[in-house]
């Protein structure tokens, strides 16, 4: 398998690694932290964005795309707007970081 594929691969991997973390996460905070709960699926999510950002896709010369934005709206849609900001927040930072275009 080449290239691309590797990468798709990787990506998929990323997912699901987000999903088992989340589920984790969640038990604890429920047992533990029920405040905080939120707040623990933004910290996961930003933590995934910037894994995500690790192996972009290129798609052209030049041009490539990553799953950072699918982590971020997941959070948001499963922990509401604090999760959201958070993980937001988390994969902002790195990007900027990171330097360059985009």
């Amino acid at each position: 398998m080449g290239g691309l594929g590797t990468l798709i691969l990787a990506n998929i991997a990323l997912a699901v690694l987000f999903a088992s973390v989340w589920s984790r996460v969640d038990l604890w905070l429920e047992e533990h932290r029920f405040a905080l709960r939120p707040v623990g699926l933004g910290v996961a999510g930003g933590l995934s964005a910037i894994a995500a950002m690790m192996f972009p896709l290129h798609v052209a010369p030049g041009i490539f795309t990553d799953l950072r934005t699918a982590f971020i709206a997941l959070s948001g849609l499963i922990g509401g707007p604090v999760s959201a900001l958070c993980a937001a927040t988390i994969g902002i930072v790195y990007r900027v970081s990171l330097g360059g275009m985009g």
